[in-house]
């Protein structure tokens, strides 16, 4: 079988990495830009680890922003892609112009990032951590970004968008997972179940998903 389906790491945050996900992170210090066949195939032997997330907390940010229609995961993989390409650009050996700043009150910024629920924290990850009304922004005092920081955020970021490629390309599993969303009053509250044994039983693909800290639904 799949074993991203029938083990759904894809909604896991961890502790340690495993050796694959190191190679991922190596493919980023090396090359900042690596082809996408090449940064897919690095990443797809990595897809079925428990351990892949540390930084990004992907199960929230699937459940704020899946409403139960596709166009909500196609909104997600746009975003992980332009927040894939801010961290990229952080790696290049010449920094770009105007990197310390994003401007945040674009049609484009509004449409294609700030749209997703989480994108201004995977921001904070990538260094910009200063936030204001029209941008957000690198610390002064900062003087350069954290590259061994940013390539783990890159690799998390890959995997995320690939695994949110995954759940729009599997009808099947994207049907347990709006099934799951359903039995839990996700659409009234959108906070994900405190309890681990409701989705292992609801849905085996969550067997060893560590959830989110919020206790909303059990209240």
């Amino acid at each position: 079988g799949n074993p991203l389906i029938d083990n759904m790491s894809t909604l896991t945050q961890g502790k340690g990495r495993s050796a694959a996900f190191q190679a991922l992170v190596d493919l980023f210090r090396d090359n900042p830009e690596p082809s996408l066949e090449e940064a897919k195939k690095c990443a797809k032997n990595c897809l079925e680890s428990t351990t892949k997330y540390e930084k990004i907390s992907f199960n929230d940010i699937i459940w704020q922003n899946y409403k139960q229609q596709e166009d909500d995961l196609v909104m997600l993989v746009t975003a992980f892609d332009l927040l894939l390409r801010y961290t990229t650009n952080l790696l290049k050996p010449k920094l770009p112009n105007l990197w310390r700043t994003i401007p945040v009150t674009s049609g484009t910024f509004k449409a294609r990032v700030d749209c997703m629920k989480g994108a201004r924290d995977i921001l904070k990850l990538i260094g910009y951590t200063i936030q204001t009304e029209t941008a957000v922004k690198f610390p002064d005092e900062q003087l350069e970004p954290d590259r061994n920081r940013l390539v783990e955020v890159a690799a998390e970021i890959l995997l995320a968008k690939m695994e949110t490629e995954e759940l729009i390309n599997n009808r099947q599993l994207l049907q347990k997972y709006a099934t799951m969303q359903s039995s839990v009053g996700f659409l009234a509250r959108a906070t994900p179940p405190q309890s681990t044994d409701f989705m292992q039983s609801s849905v085996g693909f969550l067997a060893r998903a560590t959830p989110p800290q919020s206790t909303d639904f059990m209240q």
